[in-house]
Formats: structure tokens, C-alpha cells, sequence
């Protein structure tokens, strides 16, 4: 065999060496994209407009969906989300959502609502046909779970028609799923916000909760009902106000030990 055909027949050689590593690389690449595009995405960022939306739309801005309970489903197990709730409208818990472990934020779609166009979430409820407590539906949680809420109006709800009182728990905003699993812990805070309790609390839990207020209106119109109904508590408040300023500690957090063996806080629990 001549040189010039040995060196011919490298040349070949090398180009089908090369022309294999192409292939299998575009191979390899073809098989990361699949491997990404099938890995979650953790993280959400979806719109909703009790109005205009609908919920088989995709969630933007430009196409919302229509409920709280869809966005939040939309949300992946051990993910993260924020809804954005359209300023002015108000939104209706007519059922509650369940889910595990999930940190969720509720914010209006303006970043300083003023309170004339804050979107009101409104919790409904129902009484329970052997029992005579309502139940507010709201979020349902198990394992960890963290909720924020920035520049919304939350409202407790009337009890339900015939009922003498609110459930201890579940019920409210929210609340331990006690049907799937134990809640570890709750994480809530609330930003620019207020709160109107009417007939139910906004959280009750069997179990530890951390609250963070700033910012924060209270309104008490239901007598009796107080904003957290708990049994460990991490509390903090920072410009908070009450529309009853008679209110102690434990009257607005129910099963708060004013001796604080079960708190830490930074709000006088001698008030």
C-alpha cells in the first residue's frame, strides 16, 4: 500500500471518528434537553382575575386563571409560588385546597395598594350537618408550609347559616389538613394587609406556627374570634394595629400562655 493511500485511508478513518462523536453528541444533548424539560419547574408565577380569568387559561397576565385553588394546585409539591391577585376584585373560597408542603404568596398585581383597591380574598363557609360549628374553607396544609400575604384584604366570613360557632379546626384561612399527613409547621406573614374577623380565625393550627405582621390592620367584628388559634407560637409584630384596642395577647391568639412558655415574641403579653 502506497503512503499517499495509507494517509487517504487515516483521513477517512478520522472523519468517520469525527462524524460518530457529532452523532453521539447531538445525542447526548437531545437526551439532556428531554432530561431538563422533564424536571419540574419549582418555581411559579401565576396571575388570577375572579373576572376575566378562566381556569384552563395559562396563568399569565394576559391570560388568568380564574381562582385561588387553581393557582395554588398549579404549584408543585416542595415548590414555590406567587399569585397575583387583581387589585380591586375579590376573590371567593368556595372550597378548600389541600396540598404538602408548599410556599405560596398572595399578593395583589399593584406593589402599593392603597385600601380602596387591595383584592379582598373572602372566605365562605358551611356547618356541618350533625354539628353546630362552621367551617371556613381556605388552605389546607401538611408538612411545611410557608404563606405570605403582601397588599390583600383578608375576610373572615360570616359563620355559616344555623351555626353557633367556628370549628376549631380546620377552619380559616389557614389551617392543618388533618385527613393527609401531620403539619410540621406553618410559616405565615402578611405585609400591607388587613384582616377582618368576622366569624372565623384566619389560622388555626394543632400544632407550631411562626407570624410575622408588618404593616398590618386588624378588625375585630366578631366577638370571640380571634386571629390565630394555636398551641406553640413564634410571634412578631411591627406596626400592627387592632380596631379593638381591649384585645390582650391571648384573646388574639388563642392558646398563647401569657406566662410565654409557649412563645417567643416580641409583643408584651401583659397588654
Amino acid at each position: 500500500m502506497s503512503l499517499e493511500q495509507t494517509i487517504a485511508d487515516l483521513v477517512a478513518a478520522s472523519n468517520n471518528l469525527t462524524g460518530s462523536i457529532n452523532t453521539k453528541m447531538s445525542e447526548i444533548d437531545q437526551k439532556v434537553d428531554e432530561a431538563v424539560k422533564a424536571i419540574p419547574e419549582l418555581h411559579k408565577e401565576i396571575y388570577v382575575s375572579a373576572g376575566s380569568g378562566n381556569n384552563s387559561n395559562t396563568g399569565t397576565s394576559g391570560s388568568p386563571v380564574q381562582t385561588i385553588k387553581e393557582a395554588i394546585e398549579r404549584i408543585p409539591e416542595n415548590g414555590s409560588g406567587e399569585v397575583f391577585l387583581a387589585k380591586g376584585e375579590t376573590f371567593r373560597f368556595t372550597e378548600s385546597v389541600s396540598f404538602v408542603s408548599k410556599s405560596i404568596t398572595l399578593r395583589s398585581t399593584v406593589q402599593n395598594s392603597v385600601s380602596t383597591d387591595r383584592p379582598i380574598i373572602y372566605l365562605e363557609a358551611y356547618k356541618d350537618s350533625q354539628m353546630d360549628w362552621s367551617e371556613a374553607y381556605g388552605m389546607r396544609v401538611s408538612g411545611n408550609a410557608t404563606i405570605k400575604l403582601i397588599n390583600v384584604e383578608v375576610d373572615s366570613g360570616e359563620l355559616a347559616t344555623d351555626a353557633t360557632s367556628y370549628r376549631s379546626s380546620p377552619c380559616g384561612l389557614v389551617s392543618r389538613n388533618h385527613f393527609q399527613g401531620n403539619t410540621a409547621f406553618v410559616d405565615f406573614s402578611a405585609y400591607d394587609s388587613k384582616f377582618k374577623m368576622r366569624g372565623h380565625p384566619i389560622v388555626t393550627l394543632f400544632g407550631a406556627c411562626r407570624i410575622s405582621l408588618s404593616g398590618v390592620e386588624r378588625e375585630f367584628i366578631g366577638a370571640g374570634v380571634p386571629f390565630v388559634s394555636a398551641n406553640v407560637f413564634s410571634i412578631y409584630e411591627s406596626t400592627t394595629s387592632d380596631s379593638d384596642g381591649t384585645l390582650t395577647p391571648d384573646q388574639i391568639y388563642d392558646g398563647l400562655n401569657t406566662d410565654g412558655s409557649n412563645v417567643i415574641t416580641n409583643i408584651n403579653l401583659a397588654a
